[in-house]
């Protein structure tokens, strides 16, 4: 039977059509009797389901039977073609085994990744490593069929309806277009992805260092995951992490703009704000230096600044300085694209430079974005050229046309020698806000939760417009489908931030008018939220309590829509009340005191006087009568005294009345 059938409602958002090209998670399953200790942790279950009541192991027929008592199309989007979103969510107290099981599929998919791609992969300089000790699988549904990566150590294979995939035979690119998907992993804890903290000190093969291959930007999307923010044994580079998120959020800012919508909640992009770096080139001579055998690699440099100097930028539009700065930044990074990606590289030669830079020239990926900047700004420069901050009304760069694409507002913005900042204006006052309504301030001067919000979002739909730009060739996989991985997604946030998180984060995704080849976004949710939870039917939650999936929950409430303290309760197993623990032992230790049966006892915390001042302090009005009561009871030596109490209780609630 249908949720809503009962209800009298038809809606097209309520229906199991349409259910063709779209991926979701279903679930991961872990071999209790070869799985390393050390790897499994504490879970303590073979199976963890992502959808409630699907069982192990997951048949298409009690899928499509889960499908027809569950609301499905509730987070599609419309783009310019409509696009599938499916979200789920894993909930549990500290210590429950949430992080655990994300490890474990992140160690799945690059096991996988190391068993049919890293000769491929190598060709873009990353190095993939086996996560050892993983016995496993991960479940999912793609495009109506029921797919396993099975890991067995470092051997990883994919499956089918049951059926050993040929990877081989099928080639491992074809493969990962139709039957795979890219998985863009966040996670912005201090304590995340520290390749540290997986040495087993009992056992040396189990160590983290598979993290590092995950971490990678420049393989052009072809290991099928990359971990977020990038860091070095655990660390982020904020200041990196910051000055990449403010390029992001400037094309955003500008696109969304053109639009006439907002990237942030409550604040309008209006101005960018920017300054030409001094002694650039001093900067890319440092690079150089860190690159391994920089006296080879000066030649190919060389050739490439004469190659752009013979392309017709104008140096006297742009003065000797500035052209310089252009010149050296483009070959720059056509040395950089041809050392990092394979299928440039051997073009890459002395006697064929030209044709080199032709092949960039004709690549409309993310992987020359930069190149199109830089030289759109040699042509149409509306930037000011001096070491002096200037701002520059948004709308004054567009021309108050709609930008078509993320990448023409790329495009439109200053190269990367420039320094950059978005001037926002604050829409309405909000309890995290930084600045009043009306007043001007930088993402720079934003509080940590407003920046993290943009950190997070930026990422992901830097990412997603990445994966969208690729083109299907011999080198490289065009995605259709995409899994995001949102591990403490409310981190930093106030409230209302986590109340409206999963309306901003799809609104944006729509804006994006994602395009084919993208077909399906799966969302995996890990939180602590009550709030995030709310926008989350309890179908679509995988509850762990102590390392097990919790399966009987026809008790719980149903989250969607529902109450956050009936959510609190029994969601994140609050069994002990809503109440600070400071507080409730207070409470049961005055409990005791005016139980006590000499109306004259003291002890050295309470005493009448003492009591009275807490009751009447405490928040919770039903806790505070009934602690007056008792406190009334230990005082009561005759009728005179319970009448006299009764009157000045009287007069207290008169007193209270509005």
């Amino acid at each position: 039977m249908s949720y809503f059938s009962g209800m009298g409602l038809s809606s097209p958002f309520f229906t199991n059509e349409n259910r063709v090209s779209s991926m979701r998670l279903i679930g991961i399953h872990i071999d209790q009797n070869k799985i390393h200790p050390f790897v499994r942790k504490s879970l303590k279950d073979e199976w963890y389901p992502f959808y409630g009541g699907i069982s192990y192991p997951p048949h298409k027929e009690d899928i499509e039977s889960w499908d027809e008592d569950c609301i499905l199309d509730l987070y599609d989007i419309s783009s310019i073609s409509k696009i599938k979103v499916s979200i789920s969510c894993i909930v549990g107290k500290n210590g429950s085994g949430k992080s655990t099981l994300l490890d474990i599929m992140y160690a799945i998919v690059n096991n996988f990744s190391y068993t049919h791609l890293r000769e491929n992969v190598n060709r873009y300089g990353v190095r993939l490593y086996v996560a050892k000790g993983v016995y496993a699988s991960l479940y999912y549904e793609l495009d109506r069929k029921i797919y396993e990566v099975r890991c067995e150590d470092k051997q990883a294979n994919l499956y089918e309806d049951g059926k050993l995939v040929d990877l081989e035979r099928d080639h491992p690119r074809r493969v990962l277009h139709e039957s795979f998907f890219y998985t863009v992993a966040l996670n912005y804890s201090l304590y995340s992805f520290n390749k540290l903290d997986y040495l087993c000190s009992q056992d040396k093969q189990i160590n983290g260092k598979w993290i590092d291959g995950l971490f990678h930007k420049n393989d052009a999307y072809y290991t099928p995951m990359s971990l977020n923010p990038f860091r070095t044994n655990g660390n982020i580079d904020i200041n990196k992490e910051t000055g990449l998120a403010l390029q992001r959020l400037s094309a955003l800012a500008l696109y969304f703009d053109s639009k006439g919508k907002n990237f942030i909640p409550n604040y309008k992009a209006v101005k960018l704000k920017y300054r030409l770096r001094p002694n650039y080139e001093k900067t890319l001579i440092d690079k150089f230096a860190a690159w391994e055998e920089p006296g080879n690699l000066s030649l190919l440099y060389d050739e490439l600044k004469r190659a752009y100097n013979s392309s017709g930028i104008n140096r006297r539009a742009l003065g000797a300085e500035l052209y310089n700065d252009v010149i050296s930044y483009l070959a720059y990074k056509a040395l950089k694209i041809g050392l990092t990606y394979a299928d440039f590289k051997r073009e890459m030669t002395g006697d064929r430079i030209d044709q080199y830079l032709e092949k960039i020239a004709d690549d409309n990926s993310h992987i020359t974005y930069k190149i199109r900047q830089c030289q759109e700004f040699a042509k149409h420069s509306i930037y000011e050229r001096d070491a002096k901050f200037h701002e520059i009304r948004l709308n004054d760069i567009y021309g108050n046309r709609p930008i078509e694409t993320y990448e023409k507002a790329f495009e439109l913005l200053p190269p990367t020698f420039y320094d950059i900042d978005v001037l926002f204006e604050k829409e309405k006052d909000t309890p995290d806000a930084t600045c009043k309504y009306g007043d001007s301030i930088t993402f720079k001067s934003m509080s940590s939760g407003e920046r993290q919000l943009m950190y997070s979002l930026s990422s992901i739909l830097y990412h997603i417009q990445n994966l969208e730009s690729v083109e299907d060739d011999v080198f490289r996989v065009s995605y259709r489908h995409i899994n995001l991985v949102l591990d403490e997604v409310e981190l930093y946030s106030h409230p209302e931030y986590q109340r409206t998180f999963v309306a901003d984060l799809l609104d944006r995704l729509s804006w994006l008018e994602i395009n084919y080849p993208m077909k399906s976004i799966n969302i995996l949710l890990v939180t602590h939220s009550p709030f995030i939870l709310s926008d989350i039917p309890k179908s679509n939650i995988l509850y762990l309590k102590e390392g097990k999936a919790v399966t009987d929950t026809d008790s719980f409430v149903n989250t969607l829509g529902a109450n956050v303290n009936d959510i609190l309760h029994q969601s994140f197993f609050l069994e002990n009340g809503f109440m600070g623990e400071h507080i409730q032992r207070k409470i049961q230790s005055l409990i005791r005191f005016l139980k006590s049966d000499d109306a004259e006892s003291k002890t050295n915390e309470w005493n009448i006087k003492k009591a009275t001042q807490f009751i009447n302090t405490l928040g919770d009005e039903l806790v505070a009568s009934q602690l007056r009561l008792l406190l009334a009871k230990k005082q009561m030596t005759n009728k005179n005294s319970y009448r006299s109490w009764l009157e000045q209780e009287l007069e207290r609630l008169k007193g209270n009345e509005p």
